[in-house]
């Protein structure tokens, strides 16, 4: 005899419409078990909150505690592609009940998140596994996830110098990474590039947090690599995750 589970309602909090149809698309098969419903519909009662997040401008802690502290949303998973144990504990820490890999198929996906549903914390075995069937703003005029992201922050009109510390990379570094994408996008300026993303499906403002009055995390300091440092940016959950 099966047993009749109750459908789902998952949040994906994120912004970028590609990604949205992407997860979207993967859990389709199974409608009659889950219902992915806006982030705007979080105040109506969500399940899961499955916070992927992407070009997130605050690297994401502050979302994670406003998000913990909704009584809207009973459970939140974080989907990424790889994040360090240190950040998984700390986010197990604030609440956050799975980190699931995009490098999951949708049985597996599921089966996740039903286990979280029922309070089982989850975490990925797959997370550091480079995502080959993932999607991204650009992927397909031949962007990297990496460069994805950063086009996406000049896009929302951070300078170089907050860019490399978000996304922990050296300013030579982040320099190889646009001139590599320019070069794909066949633009030669920041604003010839945001005109591309524009017409790509990038965000000219940061990715919408959840609306709700919730007070935010007190942003940790980071461990910064190469010649980048600063204090006073947030660790971020998944910055090696992009």
């Amino acid at each position: 005899m099966s047993t009749q589970h109750k459908k789902l309602r998952v949040a994906l909090i994120n912004d970028f419409e590609i990604v949205v149809q992407g997860l979207d698309a993967l859990l389709r098969p199974y409608a009659d078990e889950v219902e992915l419903v806006p982030q705007t519909e979080i105040s109506q009662g969500v399940d899961i909150a499955l916070y992927d997040c992407f070009a997130m401008a605050d690297r994401g802690w502050s979302t994670l505690n406003v998000l913990s502290a909704d009584e809207n949303v009973k459970r939140i998973a974080v989907f990424t592609k790889s994040i360090p144990q240190s950040f998984v504990d700390r986010m197990l820490d604030m609440g956050v009940t799975g980190v699931l890999s995009k490098a999951l198929g949708g049985e597996e996906l599921m089966r996740s998140l039903r286990a979280i549903d029922s309070g089982e914390h989850v975490v990925s075995d797959s997370l550091s596994i480079e995502l080959e069937r993932g999607t991204w703003p650009g992927r397909r005029q031949g962007l990297t996830e990496r460069e994805s992201e950063v086009v996406a922050l000049i896009c929302q009109g951070m300078p170089n110098d907050i860019i490399a510390v978000h996304l922990h990379l050296t300013l030579n570094t982040l320099k190889s990474y646009i001139r590599t994408a320019y070069r794909k996008m066949g633009v030669t300026t920041r604003s010839e590039a945001v005109l591309w993303g524009v017409g790509y499906g990038f965000h000219m403002t940061p990715p919408s947090t959840p609306d709700t009055s919730a007070g935010c995390l007190t942003p940790r300091p980071i461990e910064s690599s190469g010649n980048v440092t600063n204090s006073a940016t947030p660790a971020s959950p998944a910055e090696t995750a992009r």
